[in-house]
């Protein structure tokens, strides 16, 4: 796994989704397939996912977006897209997509940030987002990012 910092601003679209946390391994395939069937995709189109983090333990229900990534902010979006517009300074992880390491992503993360002294905005007012980027051989590389200070 890369790991690495990045201050960018990142233009991303998406469905909006509003589900328990706890279904979100159900869903989030769902969302991503309603979303590919709404938007049309070329080969190398970067999908994404923006998180709403998971606040405390009573905080049951969260949004995520469902999209892909732009280079620029678009001039017009079908109904029901939203553009969302990140900015900010990153840290990030980056390693070959397997849907069962997700939690070795975020942890991982995690601590690569705390081993370098960084420091994590407040998790509960930022959102949270990954990046797919396909592969010639089918598979993809999944980028994990995180705001920080």
């Amino acid at each position: 796994m890369k790991f690495n910092t990045k201050n960018g601003v990142f233009h991303l679209i998406g469905i909006k989704n509003v589900e328990k946390f706890e279904d979100y391994p159900v869903v989030i395939p769902k969302a991503v397939d309603e979303f590919r069937g709404r938007f049309e995709m070329q080969k190398d189109t970067v999908r994404s996912i923006v998180y709403e983090p998971k606040k405390g333990p009573s905080h049951d229900v969260g949004f995520f977006y469902c999209g892909a990534l732009l280079e620029d902010k678009p001039t017009e979006l079908p109904d029901g897209i939203s553009y969302l517009r990140l900015e900010g300074h990153y840290a990030y992880a980056r390693d070959t997509f397997d849907v069962t390491r997700m939690g070795e992503f975020y942890n991982n993360l995690d601590n690569w940030i705390l081993q370098n002294k960084l420091e994590r905005k407040d998790f509960t007012e930022e959102l949270m987002f990954e990046l797919y980027y396909p592969k010639e051989d089918g598979t993809m590389d999944l980028e994990v990012y995180m705001r920080i200070k």
